[in-house]
């Protein structure tokens, strides 16, 4: 059954069965790719502050023990476009940059990132990129063979709707030889991914629920979902964007976020806006950390409906005065 379920996701994401393992979330897969990766001493990878704190510490990890060096920027939180993102990393790269972290879409601020585009980039310079796609499948239109990037990990339990236990590790055939298992394992072929997956028990009950998920994102489709999820961000962001006190920190444009956006209100911390708009208004939003401020996330789902959004922003506005 597990196969089974595996070559339909494969083909779900347009790639071979032989190129992905199912893991239990994005972050375990790409501690997978990062830590397998072949490094060697005097490497730099390059990261910033809206990468996912759990990838960000890997590297940090892997610098502490002498394997590599983390190079960090600023990334504009209000970029113009596709353009000026993929200018900002050719800026930063060095002769010593091995790999970019590239954050497929921030969970932060929901920032879209142009992977294809700054993959090409990298590759011209012989530098890969290892992308975290944990909020992007599901979310917006993709497709993981023309991202690029020759190691990708991804979530079913975000926008996939899947019950928690089950992400996706993608590694390009050609590359798998060279990478080495996190997991013990000397039993399985070099060239085969299998060798990465060596990690014990896996909820396979959550594994036979996959298809299900599939069935239900071909059914809506990518683009009805993407779309729905634009207008209801738009909805309130387009309330509150322009009131005194109120600050946005996710750019405006659709092709450079999608269902989540993030703010924040003058004078006050992220972690009690958020506190007051569940005890106050039953709203969920998440307190993120970013610089000295922070912010508060909001990220509806296909089922909220505009009324939930226009009554989120006269809670905002109420908030900020």
């Amino acid at each position: 059954i597990a196969a089974a379920v595996k070559k339909e996701l494969a083909d779900f994401l347009e790639v071979s069965d032989e190129e992905i393992i199912i893991t239990r979330n994005a972050t375990e897969a790409l501690n997978i790719a990062i830590q397998g990766y072949p490094f060697k001493p005097g490497d730099e990878v390059l990261l910033n502050q809206i990468d996912y704190f759990s990838m960000t510490e890997t590297f940090r990890m892997l610098e502490k023990r002498g394997q590599l060096k983390v190079n960090t920027f600023d990334m504009p939180l209000l970029p113009a476009g596709d353009d000026e993102i993929v200018d900002m990393y050719k800026k930063q790269v060095t002769e010593k940059t091995r790999v970019i972290l590239l954050t497929h879409v921030s969970n932060i601020n929901g920032l879209i990132i142009p992977v294809a585009k700054i993959a090409a980039m990298a590759r011209a310079k012989g530098i890969d990129t290892i992308t975290d796609s944990a909020h992007a499948l599901g979310h917006v239109k993709f497709s993981l063979p023309q991202l690029g990037s020759d190691f990708v990990g991804l979530n079913l339990h975000k926008w996939m709707g899947n019950p928690v236990g089950a992400g996706v590790l993608y590694i390009k055939k050609e590359r798998i030889r060279e990478m080495q298992p996190l997991f013990g394992d000397v039993t399985a072929s070099d060239d085969r991914i299998n060798k990465l997956a060596h990690f014990g028990t896996t909820p396979f009950a959550v594994i036979m629920t996959i298809p299900d998920s599939l069935a239900f994102h071909r059914m809506l489709g990518i683009e009805r979902i993407s779309a729905r999820l634009q207008y209801l961000k738009n909805t309130w962001v387009n309330i509150v964007k322009d009131y005194p006190g109120v600050e946005m920190v996710t750019p405006g444009a659709d092709q450079l976020s999608c269902a989540i956006a993030s703010f924040r209100i003058r004078n006050k911390t992220s972690a009690d806006v958020a506190d007051h708009l569940f005890r106050q208004h039953q709203i969920l939003t998440v307190s993120r950390t970013l610089g000295n401020q922070g912010c508060v996330r909001v990220t509806p789902s296909v089922y909220n409906n505009a009324g939930n959004l226009q009554q989120l922003a006269a809670a905002i506005k109420a908030y900020a005065g």
